[in-house]
């Protein structure tokens, strides 16, 4: 997928265990957790959300997400979006 393409592309490279690895921007990282949709991921998009406020790039989310959910013809994704993000504010 191409958002898949674009989050690797903007992701940071941290050393785990000698191992170089490649982690995901906290806006790519909530939107995984919100297309996964499981509790416990809705918990994890929840606390990214609450660690990074208001340095989260919002125009991104929504510039990605969006046109995901669209294509799926499902915005469940979108809405478990929006809870998060309004529980932080």
């Amino acid at each position: 997928m191409p958002f898949e393409e674009t989050a690797y592309g903007r992701a940071s490279f941290h050393q785990l265990f000698g191992i170089r690895l490649p982690f995901p921007s906290p806006e790519d990282l909530i939107i995984l957790k919100v297309l996964a949709g499981r509790d416990k991921d809705m918990l994890d998009a929840s606390g990214v959300v609450r660690r990074h406020g208001e340095r989260l790039d919002l125009s991104y989310l929504e510039q990605t997400l969006r046109p995901i959910c669209e294509l799926a013809e499902d915005m469940t994704p979108w809405s478990r979006l929006q809870r998060v993000l309004a529980a932080d504010g």
